[in-house]
């Protein structure tokens, strides 16, 4: 049997479903050309013009948040900018969901292009575990790291972060997830 369940989604209908943003997400699902489940999901989020769609799915630069915003960015931009002008090898530790894996690949391809001595690391689900392990942390040290970037997971690894400097890796965690105490 396998360890991963089978999910059934279902589209939650609350009250909150008006005849209004069920003509709205009608309306929007013909402009768009898409599906009137995802339309009904986007209006219900507050998306409820094309414009507001298209910002949406494809967003312009000043679209985009502030990353300074996010809690010591300055830090990490500077790290990050002395690994790669000092050639250190740079390992972009990544979770192996969806959001993960795509984050994974987007900053090694980011930094890749911009010159940068990097890898990555995405750990095996039954292996490893969940997020920045020891054995994670061995793989990223015998590839001789100097800096490892975690992406989606990181944000409670206080005892893994704390080995990692112990092996002379610095970490900079970019995580959604909710910190711990």
């Amino acid at each position: 049997m396998s360890p991963i369940r089978e999910y059934r989604w279902t589209l939650r209908r609350d009250t909150n479903v008006t005849p209004e943003i069920t003509q709205t997400a009608q309306s929007l699902s013909q402009e768009l050309s898409v599906s009137p489940i995802l339309t009904e999901i986007l209006v219900s989020r507050g998306i409820d013009t094309f414009e507001k769609a298209r910002t949406f799915f494809r967003p312009s630069m000043e679209d985009l948040h502030d990353p300074f915003l996010m809690n010591h960015m300055d830090a990490a931009v500077k790290r990050i900018s002395q690994a790669i002008l000092n050639n250190e090898h740079i390992v972009v530790y990544g979770d192996y969901d969806v959001d993960g894996t795509d984050s994974t690949a987007m900053l090694w391809k980011f930094l890749k292009d911009g010159g940068a001595n990097v890898s990555y690391f995405i750990p095996d689900r039954i292996k490893d575990g969940y997020g920045i392990s020891t054995a994670g942390i061995d793989h990223v040290h015998d590839a001789g790291a100097t800096l490892l970037i975690a992406v989606d997971c990181g944000i409670t690894a206080v005892q893994q972060v704390e080995y990692a400097h112990s092996l002379g890796i610095e970490v900079v965690i970019c995580d959604h997830h909710e910190a711990g105490e």
